[in-house]
């Protein structure tokens, strides 16, 4: 079994052309810009469907994300919640956070999709198990591989699922494929001799028994990769994206679609949703990150946005309730938000109730697999059950007729 230890220093690290062209002929080819294996579903001349996951880290306020006109909500957030005055009004019902005007407008376009209530089956408030179990899909915490990951296994190709950090993160860890982590800022650390010596014997070995066979016959296969990575990121357009640190990481992602990378899956995140304490002004400026970078993501496109699709999701929503200190503490489910030309845009999935309340949380009414059934089959056209471990309803919420106004 292949180190994820090894294979995060390697590409996180920085290993990028200087490393392909040291190594040379020892690596694996490979065709980069030939059609990926796997899905036959084609949204464009050649081209292939494309999703970013966005995860927000720290359980994001779902109810300060998408805002309820209901009087049970500013009765249980008397300082933290927003007047429908204070809302960017989207329906009769609900509002986007005031710094949210990009998705606002993209929901009234018809590109965005808001699905409510999502959690897994009787959920938690621990920020790691609950993670835990929205990366794996499994709501007992017990795979220890991601759901992405699971689709890698299916298709066979770890260049397929890129996460954008220093740490690959278990959504993109399948059972025995994993998937690629591209720092930020490119691949263009350069190895020393001995190093790039030590990747070639490495390739050489990658046909043998043993520990070192195992690494070899894999990994160098992801540094091949990482060599084609800094190629395209050396000659994709250069491209500008607000929102912070998630912008920064959603306009790598966007040269990379631009520079013709056979990339399914991509996995982009942003932290800081732990608001306890004041919650108020710090939402509100991760509220305006996202909504940034979101939609200056997807205008940076150009004609590939066509293809591309993007959800949200956090490890929990927040309490109805405001504490003492001005902030929420750890809650159960939460809105997802799916973003895209390919989104049939509304309301999916029914709101839970602000009145009637599991022990101060909100309840459970949409399975999160759904989902991520519909992620897989509608948008990347794969079959989701290998990947979900069984059938799960798909929400309809991709390039279906719009949904009732709710």
């Amino acid at each position: 079994m292949t180190s994820p230890v090894t294979r995060r220093q390697v590409l996180a690290g920085g290993a990028g052309a200087a490393i392909a062209a040291a190594v040379g002929s020892a690596l694996p080819s490979r065709a980069w810009a030939s059609p990926a294996p796997g899905p036959a579903v084609s949204h464009g001349a050649g081209a292939s469907p494309v999703l970013v996951v966005v995860s927000l880290y720290g359980g994001n306020d779902g109810l300060n994300m998408v805002i309820p006109f209901d009087p049970a909500y500013m009765a249980a957030r008397p300082t933290l919640g927003y007047k429908p005055t204070e809302a960017l009004s989207i329906s009769s019902e609900f509002g986007l956070h005031p710094n949210m005007a990009g998705l606002a407008n993209a929901f009234a376009s018809g590109t965005l999709a808001i699905v409510q209530g999502v959690c897994y089956p009787a959920p938690d408030h621990s920020h790691t198990s609950s993670m835990t179990k929205w990366q794996s899909g499994d709501p007992t915490g017990t795979d220890p591989s991601g759901w992405l990951g699971r689709v890698l296994d299916q298709l066979g190709d770890p260049t397929l699922g890129i996460s954008i950090g220093s740490n690959l993160p278990l959504i993109l860890s399948g059972r025995s494929i994993r998937g690629l982590c591209v720092p930020s800022g490119g691949l263009s650390v350069p190895l020393d001799r001995n190093a790039a010596n030590a990747y070639a014997y490495m390739a050489a070995a990658g046909g043998r028994p043993g520990v070192l066979g195992s690494i070899g016959g894999t990994d160098n296969q992801l540094v091949g990769a990482s060599g084609e990575i800094a190629s395209i990121l050396g000659s994709a357009p250069k491209v500008s994206v607000a929102g912070g640190s998630l912008g920064g990481q959603l306009a790598v992602v966007s040269r990379l679609i631009q520079g013709g990378a056979p990339t399914l899956m991509y996995e982009v995140s942003l932290g800081g949703f732990d608001t306890h304490v004041n919650e108020k002004n710090n939402h509100a400026a991760l509220m305006g990150d996202l909504d940034r970078a979101l939609t200056g993501f997807m205008a940076s496109l150009g004609p590939a946005r066509s293809r591309v699709v993007a959800m949200t999701y956090s490890e929990f929503g927040r309490r109805v309730a405001q504490n003492a200190s001005s902030g929420t503490d750890h809650g159960t489910s939460e809105p997802v938000l799916v973003l895209g030309d390919r989104v049939t845009g509304g309301f999916y999935g029914q709101a839970p109730s602000l009145s009637n309340l599991d022990s101060g949380d909100l309840a459970v009414t949409t399975d999160y697999r759904q989902v991520y059934a519909t992620a897989i089959g509608s948008h990347l056209g794969i079959d989701p059950a290998p990947a979900l471990g069984g059938h799960f309803d798909d929400l309809g919420l991709i390039g279906a007729k719009p949904p009732a106004a709710s």
